[in-house]
């Protein structure tokens, strides 16, 4: 998020060029060997925003996991959620090897931009969020 309390969400190269329609969604990745969940979020946020000045505020406490029918009946997907600040918005990269560019939104474009299961974990994570706020457990 930013100071204005924009969430931020990239269109992402590789399933936009795929399907040929935009693809929104917050930034995410994979985590690589020998990576802590934080690092790698600090790494995809660099490779899909061309930008470094990201500060991690917290972790969420949040935990979300899904399975991969495609990929075999029992794998799944583990998702770490952080809430991060950028420190300098107005710096990020129009396009990069990652994305074909990024948007700053309000809470309810987020929700509505977003693919359903990432819905469902937006309407979850901006309600924590709110509640951190509110308990000045984050700024």
């Amino acid at each position: 998020y930013n100071s204005k309390n924009e969430i931020l969400i990239i269109n992402n190269r590789q399933i936009s060029n795929f399907t040929g329609e935009e693809h929104w969604e917050l930034v995410q990745g994979g985590i690589e060997k020998n990576e802590t969940p934080s690092d790698a979020m600090l790494r995809e946020l660099k490779e899909e925003t061309g930008f470094n000045k990201f500060i991690i505020k917290q972790k969420s406490n949040s935990k979300f996991e899904f399975l991969r029918p495609l990929s075999s009946p029992t794998s799944k997907n583990i998702y770490h959620c952080f809430f991060v600040f950028c420190t300098d918005a107005e710096s990020l990269a129009a396009e990069t090897s990652e994305s074909k560019g990024f948007r700053w939104v309000n809470q309810d474009v987020l929700i509505q931009s977003l693919h359903l299961t990432r819905r469902l974990i937006s309407k979850e994570l901006l309600l924590e969020l709110k509640n951190l706020k509110k308990d000045g457990k984050i700024e």
